[in-house]
């Protein structure tokens, strides 16, 4: 079960082409962050890791954003008040965050929630995909992609989604067989992903990704 979650995850990410097996590498500028703010960092990847395997629709994006907004709001409001004691405040907004919990699981459908529980039983595998969602957004920064080229590889991450979907489900396949052909669908989106690079792109890439296998010696 966790070895097919982690697959995909990865078939549903642009760190099949970027980090190969560098998994345990971490961020650098996240790991340089101020404490604070690579904890919100870390939250946001998680909620974008989360959203992006449960398949939320516009409309819930919309409502799930208006929910985050205005928590954000009666929270900042909460620790502006002078007037409220540390433990009050601390109550507050540990009231403000569960009526929030409760708003956005009213958003999901039935099979969104049995599914969040899901993932959710896998703190670790969440973390992992969490920072691999960090790492693919800052190579994307600094290979300055196009519009059209994120466009291309959105496309790209979409088909090899639909593409790993049946095979997970297929209960005739062995996990080594579903292991194989899923691996297969990855390293052909790897070479699809790459092609829509430049060439200095290319380059960038390549650099990006010894920097962050460096680290692992002979185990890259």
């Amino acid at each position: 079960m966790k070895s097919v979650f982690r697959l995909s995850l990865l078939a549903t990410s642009l760190a099949v082409v970027i980090l190969g097996r560098a998994q345990n590498a971490a961020p650098a500028t996240v790991a340089a962050a101020h404490p604070h703010a690579r904890e919100q960092a870390m939250h946001h990847a998680r909620m974008a890791v989360i959203s992006q395997r449960l398949g939320l629709t516009d409309d819930q994006r919309t409502k799930m954003k208006s929910i985050h907004a205005q928590t954000a709001a009666a929270v900042k409001a909460i620790k502006a008040n002078a007037a409220l004691p540390p433990a009050q405040q601390q109550q507050q907004i540990a009231a403000l965050r569960q009526s929030a919990r409760t708003q956005a699981k009213a958003v999901l459908t039935a099979e969104q929630q049995a599914q969040l529980t899901k993932i959710r039983s896998h703190p670790a595998l969440l973390r992992m995909a969490a920072m691999q969602h960090l790492r693919v957004q800052q190579t994307m920064k600094q290979l300055a992609l196009t519009s059209d080229q994120r466009t291309q590889i959105r496309e790209l991450r979409r088909q090899t989604v639909a593409a790993v979907k049946p095979i997970r489900a297929d209960t005739t396949l062995t996990p080594e067989q579903k292991r194989e052909r899923i691996r297969a669908i990855v390293q052909a989106n790897r070479t699809q992903m790459r092609s829509v690079l430049t060439p200095d792109q290319q380059q960038k890439l390549d650099a990006i990704r010894q920097r962050l296998l460096a680290p692992l010696g002979p185990f890259n």
